[in-house]
């Protein structure tokens, strides 16, 4: 039972002449009242900061994923790029371009020796030199095609390397703000405990406030007025048990004790509407 029930329940009764000690109760249930409002207040400001650094982390997060991005593109950009246009695309055209040069210049010198006039055909040798010429054609396109694989393969290890720095650049930066989030969480610990040990420093005062001489007064007498009426039930309470024990059917008294209630309440209500249907007609 509450101190607020107390007073609402027992202000006529018990209160009555001792003014004294119903302001001194209800003096301690504001104490108390008040103490339950900080600590509410404490714990909505420790989830407050449960709820920022929840933010902060989230926050870390987004930037450092920003930050991987931004390396990866900036050095795709400046390296791999740069890299790949050159050894891929220039070097392939200028070696196809020496080659058809090459061949161009040996077919002029052969037909020049031959003394053959432009758009007439070579000679049987002719042909198998020129069939010669394409065929290292062909291979030159080969080891073009392969040196394009192995750039290709280069630029995977490259960007598997680049990815692999970033992670250890992010959880390393994890791994800092992780220190400085449990500095954080210890710091919240710490004001936590301080907010406890206040209370508890609060209600040593309550409690030295209320046990004073008066107090103690007037609480060893609603003390003996519970002992006097708990005396007094525990003996009714006997008193029923001794008269029960000589019922034979001592199993079928709980009903009939049920029943006998059940017909006093009726009466009760009876009685209660006699009254109001008397007070009415007057």
């Amino acid at each position: 039972m509450s101190i607020e029930t107390i007073l609402t329940a027992n202000e006529q009764v018990i209160f009555a002449d001792r003014p004294q000690l119903y302001s001194l109760i209800k003096r301690v249930n504001d104490r108390v009242r008040q103490s339950d409002q900080g600590l509410a207040d404490a714990q909505h400001q420790l989830r407050l900061a449960k709820t920022g650094l929840y933010k902060k982390r989230l926050i870390i997060s987004a930037l450092n994923s920003t930050h991987a991005n931004l390396v990866n593109e900036a050095l795709y950009e400046s390296i791999i790029l740069p890299s790949t246009s050159k050894n891929d695309s220039s070097s392939s055209i200028k070696t196809l371009r020496d080659v058809q040069s090459h061949v161009q210049q040996l077919s002029d010198q052969i037909r020049e020796y031959l003394g053959l006039q432009p758009g007439k055909s070579i000679s049987r040798e002719v042909e198998r030199l020129q069939a010669r010429l394409t065929k290292t054609q062909e291979q030159s396109v080969d080891k073009t095609a392969a040196i394009h694989s192995m750039l290709s393969i280069m630029h995977d290890i490259l960007r598997k390397t680049i990815d692999i720095s970033t992670e250890l650049l992010i959880v390393h930066k994890l791994q800092r703000q992780r220190c400085m989030d449990e500095t954080l969480v210890e710091i919240l610990k710490q004001r936590a405990i301080t907010f406890e040990l206040k209370l508890q420093a609060m209600t040593g005062r309550i409690l030295e406030d209320t046990y004073t001489q008066s107090s103690l007064d007037a609480l060893k007498c609603i003390k003996d007025i519970l002992d006097r009426d708990i005396s007094q039930k525990q003996s009714e309470v006997l008193l029923v048990r001794n008269q029960v024990a000589q019922y034979e059917g001592i199993s079928e008294f709980g009903a009939i004790v049920k029943e006998y209630a059940e017909l006093r309440k009726n009466i009760a209500i009876q009685k209660e509407l006699i009254t109001q249907f008397d007070a009415c007609s007057t």
